[in-house]
């Protein structure tokens, strides 16, 4: 990633108050970052990470239904895991 995308990424964040992570480090996995404020300052960020079944894609966010992206890959794991395929 060129250094500007990287300020983009940044600045959007900011204005949003918040970071998503959407699949995109691990499949399967969901994260939100949001950053710990004293007296108007950040002092820290506090981040959630959890299956896209328990952290579900958020109304409007670009991609595949949740139901079926996240379904089909849960349960090809588990017939994975089984020895079924």
């Amino acid at each position: 990633m060129r250094l500007t995308g990287a300020r983009d990424q940044i600045e959007a964040v900011r204005l949003k108050g918040y970071a998503l992570d959407l699949e995109s480090y691990r499949p399967g996995q969901n994260a939100v970052a949001v950053p710990w404020r004293e007296h108007g300052e950040v002092r820290a960020a506090i981040a959630l990470t959890g299956s896209c079944a328990d952290l579900p894609r958020p109304s409007g966010a670009a991609g595949m239904d949740d139901d079926d992206a996240c379904g089909a890959r849960h349960g090809s794991a588990m017939l994975n895991k089984s020895g079924f395929w």
